[in-house]
């Protein structure tokens, strides 16, 4: 974005509703060079990981029809790890308590953490309006849940859900369609795997199907980004970390329950051309060095959670960059998987403050921290932002507050009258 505008100047005046603005693919692709520095010394899994969890959403390749050989490679996995742990329990939709995690923050009782423990909930506001700002996780264990009540408060609350991607509005069959153009090489073209990754990674790889029972031609026809997040995708599931039960895909079930309109920062072509846009070698370097890490993602997904669960914004922070503390030509990963997004979330954030409505906004954790992040760049152009702590008070707005869809209808009571809903603004590109 050429110009950020401070809060108080944002134009006020906004059309009535509320579109996905479809951003450019080919500005995430990073100058090859940078890339190429940046893996050859860069703890892949540590990157690969940080995507799924916090950065990328990995629900785009639920939502997808998976081919054979990615269907079957899950399912080898799934097979393998049920004798080593048992399938995690569903989240309660709609408690607001919260299940007591291994190194969790204090609790006062069941469901409560100790009054004045911060969690990584932000309200932003100015004169005209006030939005809630979640960090996520994509991927959580059944007993990250129920969330802390004041995040199920805040939802309730809000008009509107905000996500990086509306996938109520996503077509499998299209994305099914987009990951096959970005995802896989053409049928018939003779174009395989082996033939764009190097011997060394081909090693790695078939070592590592090997202990699966698998092959390396079930992922013939995919790319090496492809199969490179797939990987920590199995990994990650295989610790039990599921998509379906990550903390956006509760809210998405939550908005659904309550009808409220769901609406998107990004779109699923973005996020693919990102991931879609290494060159061959920058590709093949992601994968074998992830396959050669893989085993770093427990330790990495376990300290994510416990800095989640702690609202410890700082030591999120520090997961996500000291690698580029260490290595400063890693930068420009940060660049295009971070901190060009932050600029384009925020600057979509500021316009929904200005519309005086009340938005519940879920992105990823690795959004909202370091000096660099959305909510550093919400306070710099002027707005108040305040993080949640346990056992503060949340008013619901005055103008919204008939507006907040109850669970059931009392037996015997009458229809409320629908109220004036605000405008919505349409998002510009910046």
């Amino acid at each position: 974005m050429a110009t950020m505008l401070a809060g108080n100047n944002r134009p006020e005046s906004l059309r009535p509703a509320m579109e996905q603005i479809p951003d450019k693919p080919s500005d995430a692709i990073c100058n090859r060079s940078d890339w190429l520095r940046s893996f050859k010394r860069f703890r892949v899994a540590a990157l690969i990981g940080m995507m799924l969890l916090c950065a990328i959403n990995p629900s785009l390749m639920v939502l997808a029809k998976p081919s054979t050989p990615l269907k079957s490679a899950s399912t080898r996995v799934q097979k393998n790890s049920a004798n080593v742990q048992k399938k995690a329990p569903s989240p309660v939709v709609g408690k607001a308590t919260l299940a007591t995690p291994a190194k969790a923050a204090p609790r006062a009782s069941k469901g409560e953490y100790a009054l004045g423990t911060p969690e990584f909930l932000w309200r932003v506001s100015n004169e005209i309006g006030t939005v809630y700002l979640i960090g996520t996780l994509h991927m959580v264990k059944g007993d990250f849940f129920p969330l802390p009540r004041e995040m199920e408060k805040a939802f309730e609350h809000s008009q509107y859900l905000v996500l990086e991607i509306d996938l109520t509005k996503t077509d499998p069959a299209r994305l099914q369609k987009l990951l096959t153009e970005k995802g896989k090489y053409e049928v018939g073209s003779g174009d395989t795997l082996t033939k764009h990754i190097s011997e060394e990674t081909q090693k790695a790889l078939a070592a590592y199907l090997s202990k699966l029972g698998l092959s390396i031609t079930i992922f013939d026809g995919q790319k090496p980004w492809l199969v490179a997040l797939l990987v920590a995708k199995m990994e990650l599931q295989k610790l039990g970390f599921q998509p379906e039960l990550g903390i956006d895909q509760h809210f998405l079930q939550l908005a659904r329950a309550r009808e409220k309109k769901v609406i998107g920062l990004e779109t699923e072509d973005f996020q693919l051309g990102l991931l879609a846009g290494f060159e061959d070698d920058l590709q093949d370097e992601m994968l074998r060095l992830n396959l050669l890490e893989v085993k770093d993602l427990k330790t990495i997904a376990d300290e994510m959670m416990q800095k989640w669960r702690a609202g410890d914004v700082s030591g999120m922070d520090g997961i996500l960059t000291k690698d580029v503390k260490k290595y400063p030509e890693l930068l420009p990963v940060q660049e295009k998987m971070l901190y060009e997004r932050n600029v384009d979330m925020e600057a979509k954030i500021e316009k929904m403050v200005q519309s005086g409505d009340t938005y519940f906004i879920a992105v990823g954790s690795g959004h909202m921290v370091g000096d660099r992040g959305i909510i550093a760049l919400l306070t710099k152009n002027g707005f108040k932002v305040e993080q949640i702590k346990a056992g503060m008070s949340l008013p619901i707005p005055s103008k919204h507050t008939a507006a907040i869809k109850p669970e059931s209808k009392p037996s015997g009571s009458e229809e409320a009258p629908a109220p004036e809903r605000g405008k919505e603004p349409t998002l510009v590109s910046p």
